[in-house]
């Protein structure tokens, strides 16, 4: 899966997006917000996270970090960063380019409530040289995703 998957899943939920491509793609948080001349608040990290064989994704802002802490008091179990081979095998897509929404397999996605105070913003679209902006509300809504606590 792709960015093509990605853009036609958009337009297929009727959302209005602002697609951005960079050769050699970015690696960073903070280099994405210095090419988009943003602040990595603005943008969103999607992470895949192992717990007991299941996989989950969080959402949290650039400029924050997951609490290993909070997610597992929030889930009751313990938690772990996924491997590259999971993440691709529950997502369909590579780290780094893992979208928030249409993953291979229907994951559960927990989005940390400070994402919540952007009305826009801007994620992984399939690709680590990929990125688009949306609605919050269209994020929730396409991830299904659940608010929750869970940042340092």
């Amino acid at each position: 899966m792709g960015p093509a998957d990605i853009v036609n899943f958009l337009k297929e939920n009727g959302v209005t997006y602002k697609y951005y491509e960079f050769t050699g793609g970015v690696r960073t948080v903070e280099e994405a917000a210095k090419k988009l001349g943003c602040s990595p608040s603005d943008i969103a990290k999607n992470i895949v996270f192992s717990v007991d064989g299941e996989y989950i994704v969080v959402i949290c802002r650039g400029d924050g970090k997951v609490s290993l802490k909070k997610l597992s008091s929030l889930l009751g179990r313990d938690v772990r960063l996924a491997s590259r081979e999971e993440v691709f095998k529950a997502t369909g897509y590579q780290v780094g380019g893992v979208p928030p929404f249409n993953h291979a397999d229907k994951l559960r996605v927990l989005i940390d409530i400070k994402v919540l105070e952007r009305s826009e913003i801007i994620t992984s679209g399939g690709s680590p040289n990929v990125l688009i902006s949306l609605r919050t509300a269209d994020l929730i809504r396409l991830s299904s995703g659940e608010a929750a606590d869970i940042s340092e």
